[in-house]
């Protein structure tokens, strides 16, 4: 039996079975990447629609004065600096522009800590969900606020459109 030529692994086949194990863990560690990628984005559109809302909840619950421009259009980029502080309004009387602006700067600091290099428009859009762009298309018989926020996340390019749009009938504009 000394002469048999199946007695055993050659050191080849032994290559092969650690060239298909390697294939394997990478593979998983691939997976196990693109996972993380996907909850961590799962997170950020969670986080980014319920300050939407939030906002919108907002924009309904004080809605601007008729001939009084609406405080609540503004266009927002985190990575520009700090929020301008407005007046508080926890300690003073706040007329309805005032406190806008204060629940403005609230939102805007937060969104701020949440998102990395975050964006937000808030403006009138006949088509926000059509055109799915930080460009706004307001018609003057139009009521519908667009509230349209984007961040930077892996692999996106700076002109990337926004990650989230929601679309607001508040009530007054």
């Amino acid at each position: 039996m000394s002469g048999s030529k199946n007695s055993g692994f050659t050191l080849f086949e032994v290559l092969i079975a650690m060239v298909i194990l390697a294939i394997g863990i990478i593979a998983l560690l691939t997976l196990q990447l693109h996972g993380m990628r996907s909850i961590r984005h799962s997170a950020y559109q969670s986080e980014a629609l319920i300050m939407a809302t939030e906002l919108a909840d907002i924009m309904r619950a004080n809605p601007p004065r008729s001939g009084q421009p609406n405080p609540y259009r503004f266009t927002f980029n985190a990575a520009g600096g700090s929020v301008p502080a407005p007046k508080q309004c926890y300690t003073a009387v706040c007329t309805p522009q005032e406190f806008a602006a204060f629940s403005i700067g609230e939102w805007q600091e937060r969104l701020q800590q949440a998102f990395p290099e975050a964006s937000a428009v808030v403006c009138v859009d006949d088509t926000p969900q059509a055109t799915r762009e930080w460009d706004c298309t307001a018609s003057d018989n139009s009521r519908t606020m667009a509230i349209k926020i984007g961040w930077r996340s892996a692999g996106a390019s700076a002109t990337a459109p926004p990650q989230l749009v929601l679309h607001v009938m508040p009530g007054g504009t």
